[in-house]
């Protein structure tokens, strides 16, 4: 298949809309536009930590931003966050609690929770439920949108930095840390979780929306539960692949004996909401300047950005290591795009066979697009969203279509 003609199923496979419940909910804006910014994270091994350091800005294409539902510009955060290298399980879970779940591999937060609540009662148990689609985010094709201070952020499966590192192959693919320290895989699993020889499978949650009517009372929304808010959605034991945390204990590819790991979907909660670790502090959010700032909660983006972080010689480096002592060094250069109409295409297949286990490959260059092609995909898209059908929920449908390459 052509260059050209691999670009444009790409484009025609890259839905629209979401419609996480079954149902039509919200039209997601389309990720075209390549961010200002130049993308730099450093993931290394000091000691007992693994240390992810970042500017928050992503390699691959986003949304336009502002837009009708989010009125923030991307702008370079300064990260710095710490997570165990060889975690352990705790006595007993603990709940997200307004800070992000997790890093991606190119350094952009996992951020599931959102500032809206019934009412706008901030001490309400009603908070919105992001992907519901009931409230206008303003979120991409990655399932992300931009905070008041400029930080990019996922709700849900990042699409295109899935679509990269997986090379468009049903596979268990590494995206990212947990704050606990444990990793974060997207949506595939070995159908036997000890047995990597298995056959893979897309793994499910063991949530679901409760049945009935909500509780009846000022403070609360009427209507039947329907995934609108976070506590529509109740854990059944066995109902799915994972446990309440969104996780399992299995083997992976980055660790063959084992360990235990999140999980991704494309049904509640999408992003874990419970950690089985102990989160670091690093990922509590702090008022005020330096790095990892909380967002003010309304207004505009603050006036004054935290420090820009520079990584060394304008590369992405990354040291990954587990109870083996892997410690293997990749270390990939990162140009910026020169135009809207890009599309980022990693040396995967040439770095995998170069580092071995390492589970994160960095992009090392763009393909550039012709403004006729991109006009193409924008009407492609277009059709697709007039004609009222959302052609995939996830990108694990959009992988379906996709000729096996395994």
């Amino acid at each position: 298949m052509s260059l050209t003609s691999k670009i444009l199923l790409l484009c025609l496979t890259t839905t629209l809309a979401l419609a996480h419940s079954g149902d039509f909910h919200d039209a997601l804006v389309t990720a075209d536009q390549a961010t200002s910014d130049t993308a730099h994270c450093d993931i290394s091994i000091e000691g007992d930590k693994r240390v992810i350091e970042s500017n928050g800005i992503p390699q691959h294409l986003v949304g336009a931003f502002p837009n009708r539902g989010n009125p923030h510009t991307i702008t370079e955060q300064h990260y710095h966050y710490e997570v165990p290298a060889n975690p352990e399980v705790a006595t007993q879970a603990t709940p997200l609690v307004r800070q992000p779940f997790g890093v991606a591999l190119n350094g952009v937060p996992f951020d599931p929770g959102t500032a809206e609540y019934y009412q706008r009662d901030r001490d309400s148990e009603w908070n919105y439920e992001a992907l519901s689609g009931e409230v206008r985010l303003g979120l991409d094709e990655n399932h992300a949108h931009v905070q008041p201070n400029g930080a990019y952020h996922y709700h849900g499966l990042p699409t295109a930095l899935f679509d990269e590192l997986s090379q468009g192959k049903e596979q268990m693919t590494l995206l990212g840390w947990a704050a606990d320290g444990f990793p974060l895989y997207g949506i595939y699993g070995y159908t036997d979780a000890n047995d990597a020889r298995s056959a893979v499978t897309t793994l499910k949650s063991s949530y679901r929306v409760k049945s009935g009517k909500r509780p009846s009372g000022n403070d609360s929304p009427s209507g039947d539960y329907d995934g609108t808010f976070t506590i529509d959605y109740e854990y059944v034991a066995g109902l799915g692949d994972l446990d309440e945390c969104g996780g399992r204990v299995g083997v992976t590819p980055e660790f063959p004996d084992g360990t235990y790991y999140y999980v991704l979907t494309d049904d509640y909660p999408f992003i874990p909401r419970m950690f089985r670790g102990t989160p670091d502090p690093s990922f509590e959010r702090r008022r005020g300047g330096g790095p990892n700032r909380m967002p003010p909660r309304n207004g505009p983006p603050p006036a004054r950005r935290g420090p820009r972080f520079q990584a060394p010689n304008n590369q992405s480096s990354l040291l990954e290591g587990n109870d083996r002592a892997l410690a293997r060094r990749v270390s990939l250069r990162s140009e910026p795009s020169q135009n809207k109409a890009s599309l980022s295409s990693p040396s995967i297949s040439m770095a995998q066979r170069h580092c071995g286990s390492v589970g994160f490959i960095q992009a090392v260059g763009q393909i550039r697009t012709s403004d006729a092609l991109n006009r193409a995909c924008h009407l492609l898209f277009t059709r697709a969203s007039r004609s009222g059908h959302c052609l995939f929920n996830s990108q694990r449908r959009i992988l379906k279509h996709r000729q096996p390459t395994h």
